[in-house]
């Protein structure tokens, strides 16, 4: 079977329980993928992200978790 589309987020943290508090763009978050294959589903970037595109894949880079001091 073949996916038509996926978007995966990576956080520098655990989330496996939801964290209602912060429902928009978190610190922590660090990145986006996504794979798109459909037309119709338009793809959703971060606002002020830093994007990589690998053919149909791409990566959009938190900007404000890439200049924050680790």
């Amino acid at each position: 079977m073949l996916i038509g589309y996926i978007h995966i987020c990576v956080y520098s943290e655990d989330f496996r329980i939801r964290k209602l508090v912060n429902s928009g763009l978190i610190p922590e978050l660090v990145c986006t993928i996504e794979k798109n294959r459909l037309k119709r589903i338009k793809q959703i970037e971060i606002f002020g992200g830093v994007a990589e595109k690998r053919g149909k894949s791409k990566i959009v880079w938190n900007k404000n978790y890439l200049n924050k001091d680790l």
